[in-house]
This record gives structure tokens, sequence and C-alpha cells, in this order.
């Protein structure tokens, strides 16, 4: 259903020559108190990421202070800009800039002794999520056969010391968004080895910008219908405005008590972590409806 064909139900339901304003903010309204409802079966999408595997040939030179990498035997490429690079076991620096196969800048300065022909590893381990990504529910190590543990991003960065050994990624956690908006995940111990990881997340609704925007939830438009018909009426001060509420409210349960269950991991829920503002602020209505 469009925005438009729910205006033309909407107008029938109010008395003749009532002036309709707002229509696109009262569905997005209604779908936001739809969407935190619960967990709903066509929100739940599956996505795939695709691990990168660490880089550590040949040797790096670096000087204190300087930001400078100078490496010997190595092919380092602008594809590892945005990484992090590990130096004979220290702290982790992002790889700021590349210059050429064998000279790059870090995101700092190197803060240990002036040194060459120093052992280093290049790793990827943070990951952007798919765009409509509002909150994971299960990851899954499809190449391993095993679930990821949700840990706080706090408690996962405090773990650096696993990214010191080799085995299998075992922690996740959300960091926010990147410069997309699109969510960052955290995984540890950093993949050491390219691998597929499957992540089962709840997307996010599209919200409806003009009268040509499909409503997006899908089969849930008399549901819609009421909500919106119940929202005019409570900005009109109408009497019959908590009726309306009240029967979209057991609409609303008898929907998703009746919705199809989830194809996929369903056991496990979880909310991202406080890094990211998750929930959906209450759309502001400008306009009110005079009947």
């Amino acid at each position: 259903m469009t925005v438009h064909e729910l205006y033309v139900r909407i107008q029938a339901m109010l008395p003749k020559n009532t002036a309709l304003r707002g229509i696109v903010g009262f569905v997005n309204y209604i779908c936001d108190r739809v969407y935190d409802r619960g967990n709903w079966s066509f929100c739940h999408k599956k996505g795939v990421l695709a691990f990168i595997e660490p880089y550590e040939t040949g040797t790096v030179a670096l000087t204190n202070g300087a930001v400078g990498v100078v490496g010997t035997g190595t092919t380092f490429t602008s594809g590892m800009v945005g990484r992090k690079v590990r130096v004979d076991g220290g702290p982790e620096y992002k790889i700021a800039t590349f210059t050429d196969t064998t000279h790059m800048d870090l995101d700092r300065n190197y803060t240990a002794d002036t040194d060459s022909g120093l052992s280093y590893v290049i790793f990827q381990n943070e990951y952007s999520l798919a765009s409509d990504t509002k909150y994971i529910r299960k990851l899954w190590d499809a190449d391993n056969q095993v679930e990821l543990v949700l840990k706080t991003a706090v408690d996962a960065k405090g773990r650096d010391v696993l990214s010191l050994t080799v085995g299998n990624t075992i922690f996740y956690a959300t960091l926010g968004v990147d410069s997309s908006n699109n969510v960052v995940l955290l995984v540890q111990p950093y993949p050491t080895e390219s691998a597929h990881l499957e992540y089962y997340y709840h997307r996010k609704l599209t919200a409806v910008t003009g009268p040509g925007s499909t409503i997006d939830l899908p089969g849930l438009d008399e549901l819609v219908v009421q909500g919106v018909y119940a929202r005019i009426l409570e900005l009109s001060d109408d009497k019959r405005a908590n009726r309306e509420w009240n029967r979209f409210k057991a609409m609303l349960d008898t929907k998703y008590r009746k919705q199809e269950p989830a194809t996929d991991f369903q056991a496990t829920l979880t909310r991202m972590d406080d890094a990211l503002e998750w929930q959906i602020p209450a759309i502001r209505v400008a306009s009110r409806v005079t009947l």
C-alpha cells in the first residue's frame, strides 16, 4: 500500500471536506509504533561478511616519534589503508596512507624504539554491516560452525591481548556507525585467515517520504490504516480517539502473535551496544487536523 492509497482510505473515513495534512508524518509515526512492538519476522535478514586474511610478509623499519613505515620484502597496497597494524607484538596502529609497496604511514607517531627488521602483522577486525542493519540477532562462523559471543565494546576492546594469539574469532561487539551510517562490527581475536561470517539481523524500516512511497509493513495494511486514523483523531481532540487507539493496540497485539515464524536463528535476540542509539525517536507532527 502506498501513502496515497492510504490517504484515500483515511479521507473516506473522515467527515466530508476534512482537510487532511501531514499524512507522511502520521504514517511514519505509526510505522515506528508497529516496528517497536517486537521482533517482527518480516524484518529478519541474513548477511555475509568476508574476513580479510592478515598480511605479514617481510619486515618493517620504524622511527620513534614518526609515522613512516619502511618495508623490506613487502608488497603494501592501497587497499590496506584503514586496516590495523601491530609491530613486533606492540600496540595497534591504523594505516593512514599508502605510498608504494614498501612505504606507508601510521595514523599516529610510533611510540616504541627506532628499529628495523621488525616482524609485523596487518589485519582487519572492524567490518561494516549491511546498510539496513538495525541490530544484530546472531553471528555465525560458517567455516568453523560456531556462534560468536556478544560483548560490550569496552569489554571487547579490553581483550586486545587476544589479537596476539592465533585462533578462531570468538567475540564481537558493535562500535557505532561508520561515515556512511552503517553499523560497524568489532571481532576478536582478529581473523587469522580468510573466512565467512554469517550474521542474522533485524533490518531498519524504510521511512515514507511522499505520496508514492510504499509503506514498509508487509501484510499490515489494515493495522496502519487503523493507527493513522486513531492518530488523526487524537491530534484533533476527538472523543473517539481513545476507543480507536484501543482498537489499534488490540489489532497490533493480534497481528504480532499471529505473524509467520522466522526461518533462521530465532532463539537469541541481542540489542546493539550502547555506543549506537538504535531506538527510533518519536516523529514530531507539526500540523493538526480539524474535523
